[in-house]
């Protein structure tokens, strides 16, 4: 159980760190 919940957090974890990372990218260059 709680593995499955420990994965999950982590896989948006680095969701949101690419796309975090993605904007800022495109801000800079902007």
């Amino acid at each position: 159980m709680w593995a499955a919940v420990e994965t999950i957090y982590v896989s948006k974890n680095v969701i949101w760190v690419t796309v975090r990372h993605a904007l800022f990218a495109e801000d800079v260059k902007g």
